[in-house]
């Protein structure tokens, strides 16, 4: 894939969103009309529907439907993971490739009406990890890239991506009408560039301009939010480590 055909398809990436409904049947059909060229060792066209590539979904946990978080995770996790297999037996035969997740750092916390989202960020974060570690000595490299807030229409109240549970429960109404109103009073105010977004991936991807010479990490996080972002959830962590280490350490068999 050109470099501006990679940088083009990302931008789109950044900013697609999905219908639950058009993906309750999820066999993953946009794997057969893959062209790859084996001489070239380049993957043209995953027959990827642009349209499916990023789910998003607000609710409760208690709220949502078995059907509901089915379509998150099919979305989400199940449809990279049927790409990943599919593409490894050419990449593992020319010893080389890259396998980029689009995750999120909602993959590093999870918030409340997020749940079922955060999780399959997670999950896609875990098995980036694992496959990592598993292809690395095949000449492979794998990366999960974690965005914050880029102004695409992801947000967006009218959008099919965007979803909310078709039951709701009183309980939760003013913390999901929270939510709700947090997320659309940032629509259109986000602070990241989807064009400067796909240049770095592409760089990072190729090891190319500002990316020359850096190893590619486990998790690229992307985005002027992001550091901070992390560094906020590590500290938490870390103070939450300190605070019961003393108890959660006396686990071991008297010596």
């Amino acid at each position: 894939m050109a470099l501006l055909e990679m940088q083009w398809f990302l931008q789109r990436v950044m900013g697609m969103a999905s219908a639950a409904d058009e993906l309750e049947d999820s066999e993953y059909h946009f794997l057969d009309n893959r062209e790859f060229d084996e001489d070239e060792g380049d993957i043209s066209n995953l027959g990827l529907d642009e349209e499916k590539v990023e789910y998003d979904y607000t609710s409760s946990i208690e709220e949502t439907s078995d059907h509901e978080v089915r379509a998150q995770f099919n979305t989400n996790v199940f449809g990279p993971l049927s790409v990943i297999r599919s593409v490894l037996p050419f990449m593992r035969a020319k010893r080389s490739g890259v396998i980029a997740n689009i995750g999120s750092l909602g993959g590093y916390a999870s918030f409340a009406g997020s749940g079922y989202y955060c999780s399959s960020k997670f999950a896609l974060a875990g098995l980036t990890e694992s496959l990592r570690a598993e292809v690395g000595p095949l000449g492979i490299q794998a990366t999960v890239i974690e965005p914050v807030y880029f102004r695409t229409s992801l947000l967006q109240a009218d959008i099919d991506g965007k979803t909310v549970a078709a039951a709701s429960i009183d309980a939760y109404k003013s913390t999901m009408e929270r939510v709700k109103g947090q997320m659309d009073s940032y629509d259109g105010k986000q602070p990241g560039d989807p064009a400067l977004g796909a240049q770095i991936i592409v760089e990072a991807l190729t090891g190319t301009g500002r990316a020359a010479g850096k190893t590619l990490p486990a998790r690229l996080l992307l985005g002027s939010d992001s550091v901070p972002f992390v560094a906020i959830i590590l500290e938490r962590q870390n103070k939450e480590v300190d605070e019961w280490k003393g108890l959660v350490v006396t686990t071991d068999h008297a010596q």
